[in-house]
């Protein structure tokens, strides 16, 4: 007997669908995990020593081939960010004394994307707590060995934009020997920023300096050595600079200047004396349109010492100091600059004579004229004013014009004092008070 069961086939197993999305997604983990891999893996390779030595090495020949120059360092790179430093540069001096060149670090951070293009961008520059110290004689270095290397004789291409972004200078020395002028600088900063155009923004801070030269004064026919021993105390800038144009937006400088001759006679910062020199410039704009000389223009404020004028003429032997503050012009049709401003001083006396022992005078300077509206002084134990002074001095015979003229109680005693005849006079005589009036003439009678 047949059973009517039939028997049932199998179902057949179906084969599981392959997810693309997630294929893809796998892929692009691995892609990216590829992409993050190369920056690190040429981090860990720029760091190992061997790939350090090999930088240095390259480096240290390039410098010999091209420049010259011996220098030992080390050098730090990094990927991310794209950095490269190099620390305790030291670069010898060939006179025996001090290395020429030792820099704590110096680090440039280039501009990855600037150098795709093709762009010279160094980027930032760093330099730290930098010493130079340079022996110059002749306008040549004469401590250090080095040469500059060959260029081409073709016309170098213009630059037309600038080759950093930024420029930040911390903790700087310099020690400089200038044809026997010893300066050392203590403590200068300096910030640059690339702008538009090849133009500039700099701050530059220099806490301190000390000048050091000798110079030979005439004194009854011999000469005799002057020990100059400056102080520059501090100096403040901010400056633009363009090719078309230098815009000193302020400048601060306050220094002494060594009033005796002698050794170890160098003035301290807070003195208040004649040997004080502080100078202040604001809103200075140096331009040059066509090829005529520099139009120049701004506020100035200086306070100089008399004894500035024998380090130009030995012969001259100044005392005392001078000041300024107005506003300044120089243009190219006028032999003088434009002036406008007060004129003061104090025991001011040259080579003996004396000019005034109190100054206070308003000054203006146009169309090459000199003119003097009001002028104070004290002199010849009394005091002088002025009205409508008037000089032009590149006139025939150089006309002179005075309005006004009062003295009051100047002596005998006090005019041969400071005419530098004799400082006892025997001879009491007191001119009272004086008025003149209209006066006008030539300086030069020939």
């Amino acid at each position: 007997m047949v059973s009517g069961k039939h028997e049932v086939p199998a179902a057949r197993k179906r084969r599981a669908r392959r997810d693309f999305g997630r294929m893809l997604s796998r892929l692009l983990c691995l892609l990216f995990a590829l992409i993050g891999a190369v920056p690190l893996g040429a981090g860990l390779l720029i760091r190992s020593e061997p790939v350090k030595a090999w930088a240095v090495g390259e480096t240290a020949r390039l410098l010999r081939q091209q420049l010259g120059l011996e220098a030992s360092f080390q050098v730090e790179m990094s990927v991310i960010p794209l950095r490269l430093a190099v620390t305790d540069l030291i670069v010898p001096a060939t006179d025996g004394g001090s290395p020429a060149i030792h820099a704590e670090l110096a680090a440039v951070s280039p501009r990855f994307f600037s150098l795709l293009a093709g762009r010279i961008d160094v980027g930032d520059i760093e330099l730290e707590n930098i010493f130079v110290r340079l022996v110059l004689a002749g306008g040549e270095i004469t401590n250090v060995s080095y040469r500059f290397p060959e260029t081409s004789s073709g016309a170098a291409p213009e630059l037309t934009r600038s080759p950093f972004r930024s420029l930040a200078v911390t903790n700087a020395t310099f020690d400089l020997d200038v044809d026997g002028t010893h300066i050392v600088t203590r403590g200068v900063d300096v910030d640059a920023f690339a702008e538009a155009e090849l133009s500039f923004d700099v701050a530059m801070r220099v806490a301190g300096a000390e000048i050091d030269s000798i110079h030979l004064l005439d004194k009854d026919g011999s000469e005799l050595p002057s020990y100059n021993e400056d102080r520059l105390c501090a100096l403040d800038a901010r400056l633009f600079l363009s090719k078309n144009e230098v815009v000193v937006r302020r400048l601060s400088l306050l220094g002494a200047l060594d009033a005796k001759s002698e050794k170890g006679t160098r003035p301290d910062c807070d003195s208040d004396g004649p040997e004080r020199i502080a100078v202040r410039l604001s809103q200075v704009k140096i331009a040059r349109e066509g090829k005529g000389p520099p139009q120049v223009r701004g506020h100035l404020l200086a306070r100089l010492p008399l004894r500035l004028a024998d380090r130009a003429a030995p012969s001259m032997r100044g005392t005392g100091w001078v000041g300024f503050s107005g506003d300044i012009a120089m243009a190219g049709d006028s032999q003088l600059p434009e002036v406008s401003g007060q004129l003061t001083g104090a025991g001011m006396s040259m080579n003996g004579y004396v000019i005034a022992e109190e100054l206070s005078a308003q000054v203006l300077v146009s169309g090459d004229v000199v003119q003097v509206p009001t002028l104070h002084a004290r002199w010849g134990n009394g005091v002088a004013d002025l009205k409508g002074l008037k000089v032009e001095p590149f006139k025939a015979k150089i006309p002179l014009s005075i309005e006004r003229l009062v003295t009051k109680d100047v002596d005998f005693p006090g005019v041969m004092r400071d005419v530098d005849v004799t400082p006892h006079s025997w001879v009491a005589w007191n001119f009272g008070n004086t008025v003149v009036q209209k006066v006008a003439g030539t300086l030069s009678p020939f």
